[in-house]
């Protein structure tokens, strides 16, 4: 079998030596340089990595992922789609190369692994981790879509599954987000599908354009080919929150629920009805979101998100504050404890808030 790492890259010094380190075990790795300035083509060159060049104007993610895909040997068996500032991992320490070499039999076409894009602890406790499938065959594969573009396949490959390989991503956080949305608007304008509206949304609610998310959501939300439960419980998430910025608290509420009934099993659609009735001081029904919340201690394989907050020490705070609130005090007490214990804790804010709040730790 042979194994290729390939990936596009622009001004990724800083990342150079690690990236080259994660991708030993591969029988080649292909970098594209879209016009980098800082040295990232040679210093890759210096360590044994491909390296081709692209110039690519108007810049769009797909063309500049499918010009990378092109430069990866038409002999490739297997290839893994690994941006500079992400890393292989294998849970028990092995090889990651053997991880897929023992999952790609017979009629394989993708690799689904777990994917953690932020960290609440770098290395240690994951923010925002999800199931995705970059490692991929070699044909029949092309990206689609100039924003958030997605992996497509042209022929019906089986997915393999793996708990064993991940792929960590460390952010660079003096690193400037780019405006995503004319790039989105047009994948909408070329392509009007449930994706590009979900990742179109998605946006104007980071941009705190509260109006257009909504409608946006809810154009997603009226399709018939909106079907899968995970993005449409998202999306009505995303409304609420929209919602409740925008003023219209009742409205929210409304959404949060929907939500909650399209998949009532995901932590983080709870810590937005936590959260909610906290911000309220509606302390019953908090404590309903809280102790529901904090009983779903995996993440679902479906669930994609960019927010972290359900996964960090403030529901169990929230939970506890509706506990003592309700006269639950053993409740409140043993939030505050299992806050303590967690990685990311900071010891001094959790006392504070307890003395504030009155719980006796």
């Amino acid at each position: 079998m042979k194994i290729a790492v390939y990936t596009m890259a622009k001004n990724e010094a800083k990342h150079v030596e690690a990236f080259a380190e994660t991708t030993k075990g591969a029988d080649i790795v292909v970098v594209t340089d879209t016009g980098s300035t800082d040295g990232t083509p040679e210093m890759l060159e210096e360590r044994g990595i491909d390296v081709h060049h692209a110039r690519i104007v108007p810049w769009r993610f797909d063309i500049g992922t499918n010009c990378a895909l092109c430069n990866v040997p038409a002999d490739v068996d297997v290839c893994v789609k690994l941006d500079l500032d992400e890393r292989l991992y294998t849970v028990d320490g092995s090889p990651w190369r053997e991880e897929i070499e023992r999952q790609w039999d017979e009629g394989v076409g993708r690799l689904r692994y777990w994917y953690t894009w932020s960290w609440i602890v770098p290395g240690k406790v994951p923010g925002s981790k999800f199931r995705t499938s970059h490692i991929h065959g070699r044909s029949g594969f092309h990206w689609m879509h100039p924003g958030h573009a997605a992996l497509t396949n042209m022929h019906s490959g089986k997915m393999a599954e793996t708990d064993i390989l991940e792929i960590h991503h460390y952010m660079d956080h003096g690193k400037k987000r780019p405006d995503y949305i004319p790039l989105l608007e047009m994948a909408v304008h070329e392509n009007r599908c449930p994706r590009t509206l979900f990742y179109l949304g998605r946006e104007y609610l980071f941009s705190q354009r509260w109006e257009d998310c909504y409608a946006t959501m809810k154009e997603y939300l009226d399709r018939v080919d909106s079907t899968w439960p995970a993005e449409r419980a998202n999306a009505m998430r995303m409304i609420g929150r929209a919602m409740e910025e925008h003023g219209d608290p009742d409205e929210a509420l409304s959404w949060y629920l929907r939500a909650n009934a399209e998949l009532p099993n995901v932590r983080d659609i709870w810590w937005e009805l936590l959260r909610f009735f906290s911000k309220r001081g509606q302390a019953m029904a908090a404590a309903w979101a809280g102790e529901k919340c904090l009983s779903l201690k995996e993440r679902d394989s479906q669930w994609l998100s960019g927010s972290a907050e359900a996964w960090k020490v403030d529901p169990f705070l929230f939970t506890a504050w509706a506990f003592k609130t309700i006269g639950r005090h053993d409740g409140a007490r043993q939030c505050m404890r299992e806050a303590l214990a967690r990685e990311d804790a900071d010891p001094e804010h959790i006392r504070q808030f307890a003395m504030d709040n009155g719980i006796t730790i």
